[in-house]
C-alpha cells in the first residue's frame, strides 16, 4: 500500500512539472524590417547588433534586398530596441536613422545610400 502511495505521489509530482515547463515556453516574435547595408560586413554588424541583445534568438540580413528576418521573446525585448541598436552601429533603419557621426565612421564600403534617411 505504501509503495503505490509513493509511486502516485512521484508520477503527480512528475507531471506536474512537466506541465509547469510546458506552460513557459517561449513564442518567438518573427519580424521582417528594412535595414540599410551593403556588404558583407554590414550584414555582420547589423546582425551581431542584433544579437547583441537579450532575447533575440536569430537574425539574418540580405544584402540584396536590405531585409532582416528576426526572431526574438517579446518578454526581453522589443522590435523598437533592436531597431535602436542597429541604428546605434550606422545603420539606417525603417524607424530610426544612424547619426550621420556613427555613419561616417562606417568602412567605405559600408557607407550606403541614405534613402531611408531621405523618406523620413
Amino acid at each position: 500500500m505504501k509503495k503505490h502511495i509513493l509511486t502516485t505521489i512521484l508520477l503527480l509530482s512528475f507531471m506536474t512539472i512537466s506541465l509547469d515547463s510546458f506552460s513557459k515556453k517561449i513564442k518567438w516574435q518573427k519580424e521582417t524590417v528594412k535595414v540599410s547595408g551593403n556588404c558583407d560586413m554590414c550584414k555582420n554588424k547589423i546582425e551581431n547588433a542584433a544579437l547583441s541583445i537579450d532575447g533575440v534568438k536569430s537574425a539574418k540580413w540580405n544584402s540584396l534586398n536590405e531585409k532582416l528576418k528576426l526572431k526574438f521573446d517579446t518578454k526581453k525585448t522589443s522590435i523598437d530596441n533592436i531597431l535602436k541598436t542597429i541604428a546605434d552601429v550606422g545603420y539606417d533603419t525603417e524607424k530610426y536613422i544612424a547619426k550621420d557621426e556613427v555613419y561616417e565612421n562606417l568602412h567605405y564600403c559600408c557607407k550606403y545610400d541614405r534613402k531611408l534617411k531621405n523618406e523620413k
